[in-house]
């Protein structure tokens, strides 16, 4: 029973965890989405809540990224070894989602937790502060929601030492009373600006190419 369910769980969660990493990753490396997801990083102080502070469209991408993996995921898992979902996966991928919100929380908490050689495995919630560090040496580090072991694949880990330093938010140009985030109706309405931008000069670049002198 346990050699049926270790595989189907370990495909569901590493399968999320994947699905969600390169998501993540999307939104900070493509300028049209990081106008979305640049929202939840304006924030200049973590609390619990922080982790709430997303755009709709972003968590729809995600959400829907996430499942459509996961699940294709678990489909070619159970036909290709002629097996029935166990009875126990549901139950466990429901407590696992429970300890998903709970570290979650964690990480956009104050609360500066290393776990130590556990930090290869799992990302604490010191690794997750740097995530949201505006400093240009913390950019594009621990993208992974709970696990890092696709940061350590990929080249975007970051442990933290004790001794660093650094401040909360976008970057240099975009904190403290130049945040473009004040209010309500700019963290939803900003972001549909900022990425119509992006998107404007995108479609205008080709152009811009051709009319220039060899």
């Amino acid at each position: 029973s346990w050699l049926t369910f270790a595989p189907q769980f370990l495909v569901a969660y590493l399968g999320a965890e994947f699905a969600f990493y390169w998501v993540h990753r999307v939104l900070h490396t493509n300028k049209v989405l990081w106008g979305f997801h640049r929202g939840h990083h304006s924030g200049e102080v973590l609390t619990f809540l922080t982790g709430e502070r997303n755009h709709p469209l972003e968590m729809l991408l995600q959400i829907t990224v996430a499942s459509l993996f996961g699940g294709s995921a678990m489909a070619l898992l159970l036909y290709g070894m002629g097996m029935a979902m166990h009875p126990a996966l549901p139950m466990a991928l429901f407590i696992t989602a429970i300890l998903v919100e709970f570290m979650d929380k964690l990480h956009h908490s104050h609360f500066r937790l290393s776990f130590g050689p556990l930090n290869y495995a799992f990302i604490s919630s010191a690794m997750h502060q740097i995530h949201h560090s505006a400093e240009t040496r913390h950019r594009d580090k621990n993208f992974g929601g709970t696990s890092s072991l696709f940061d350590w694949m990929f080249g975007t880990l970051y442990i933290p030492e004790q001794s660093d330093e650094f401040r909360l938010g976008l970057n240099d140009t975009e904190i403290g009373e130049a945040n473009p985030h004040k209010n309500v109706r700019d963290f939803y309405v900003e972001p549909l600006i900022y990425a119509s931008q992006m998107l404007s000069k995108q479609r205008a670049r080709p152009a811009s190419l051709t009319t220039e002198t060899p």
